[in-house]
């Protein structure tokens, strides 16, 4: 890659690490990664609740759909709640 350089002299501790540790064998993992593991685990017991579907979500399952039919379904989907808040029905 153009203006990006690392250095390549033997027995350096990251390109070691990246050759294997010189030994034939697996890397040994290294403080970034587990530091990195941890960071996104914490990260996505965060984003868990997120996740979850809403209670007011509906499920489609557009597996045998065409795009166009999809788009329909949504289209019906909305049109059906518009006309539930307007009328001030509480259904989903």
């Amino acid at each position: 890659m153009e203006g990006l350089r690392v250095s390549q002299r033997q027995g350096h501790p990251d390109i070691e690490r990246w050759r294997g540790g010189g030994g034939g064998g697996p890397a040994p993992r290294g403080a970034a990664v587990d530091a990195t593991e941890a960071a996104q685990a914490r990260r996505d017991r965060l984003d868990a609740a997120q996740s979850q579907m809403a209670a007011d979500a509906v499920l489609l399952d557009a597996t045998e759909l065409t795009l166009a039919k999809v788009i329909e379904e949504i289209a019906r989907l909305a049109r059906e709640r518009s006309e539930l808040a307007c009328t001030g029905d509480k259904r989903s």
